[in-house]
């Protein structure tokens, strides 16, 4: 299998002009807005474990999973100011920087994990990445995919297309992934993260769309029993670092967190699959009634959102092109 191509063109990047921290003890402190038992989760738990050896300890990777350190967006900004050095975000937050990484949030740009690791390894990707890097001022040094995104709502199974209509629905914050979601007759409602599972519980929206594996972590069966696998959406979460702290490091230091980064991924990318495959089994017993929609209905959520592609196809290009045509090889 190929390495999902990510960050290994940031470690050769030319030096912003910040003295190198040369023996002295380094504190990372890493936000997530999930908990650790999600595959990034445990792939950042691997992150840790591998600088932390291969420094001696010299470098501390602190781990603040569930929101400790504020929502996404408060954490992205922490994280391009210094407050903090390191975060896990979404394309759909910071596309407020670099508005190309909607792309990333078109419903079935990709359909399986084959056409995603495809993409994933592709220069298209490796170029979108540096331009968002220079463009969000971070250093992107890592992409966790955690798999395909499903419907899950307290009024009942999405069983056609037609299921959608007046669905209340959590979305991103994303023009894109609104504009799909009201194509397919929904009503969207941008919610952040970390305020979704009270609005679910709490009925001002009927549900949320993510992927099995997030919908388990925070155990969103309990409010939102009803889980339709539509795959219409590959997530994925990219590791933001401070530019500033990234550039302090020593050669030496810079490639051992590039060596733990790769094995963080491989982790992620490993569980990611694992914990789809078995998702419906664990969803089941947390209380969940799941079922596919059938084909024929995906294939008609797929054409309710073409216009989608018309509305914004050409915002994304050459990134839209160049991702597509990386699939199709």
């Amino acid at each position: 299998m190929n390495k999902i191509k990510t960050l290994g063109f940031t470690v050769m990047m030319a030096m912003l002009p910040f003295a190198p921290v040369y023996g002295q003890d380094v504190v990372i402190r890493a936000g997530l807005t999930d908990p650790l038992d999600t595959p990034y989760g445990e792939a950042m738990q691997e992150f840790k474990r591998i600088v932390e050896d291969g420094s001696g300890g010299r470098i501390e990777v602190q781990l603040f999973p569930s929101a400790q350190l504020g929502a996404l967006a408060e954490q992205l900004a922490n994280v391009q100011s210094g407050a903090q050095e390191m975060t896990l975000i979404s394309p759909a937050y910071s596309s407020q920087f670099f508005p190309a990484l909607n792309v990333l949030e078109l419903p079935f740009l990709v359909t399986n994990w084959d056409e995603a690791e495809q993409m994933l390894n592709s220069d298209a990707f490796g170029t979108l990445m540096a331009d968002a890097e220079a463009a969000i001022d971070v250093r992107l040094v890592g992409n966790f995919p955690y798999g395909f995104r499903n419907v899950a709502n307290s009024r009942g199974p999405v069983e056609t297309l037609a299921d959608m209509k007046g669905l209340k629905l959590r979305t991103q914050s994303s023009p894109v992934h609104i504009a799909a979601f009201e194509a397919m007759g929904a009503s969207p409602v941008a919610i952040d993260w970390s305020e979704t599972y009270q609005a679910v519980q709490t009925h001002v929206v009927d549900g949320l769309e993510n992927a099995n594996s997030v919908l388990i972590a925070n155990k969103f069966p309990e409010i939102a029993p009803y889980v339709s696998v539509t795959h219409h959406l590959f997530g994925m979460l990219l590791v933001a670092m401070n530019a500033k702290v990234y550039e302090s490091l020593s050669e030496e230091d810079k490639a051992l967190v590039a060596k733990a980064m790769v094995a963080a991924e491989d982790v992620n990318l490993r569980r990611a699959k694992e914990i789809e495959a078995g998702s419906v089994e664990q969803l089941e017993t947390m209380g969940a009634t799941v079922n596919d929609v059938p084909a024929d209905q995906v294939a008609a959520m797929r054409e309710s959102i073409s216009g989608v592609y018309e509305r914004f196809g050409d915002r994304f290009e050459p990134y839209l092109s160049a991702l597509r045509a990386s699939v199709s090889q």
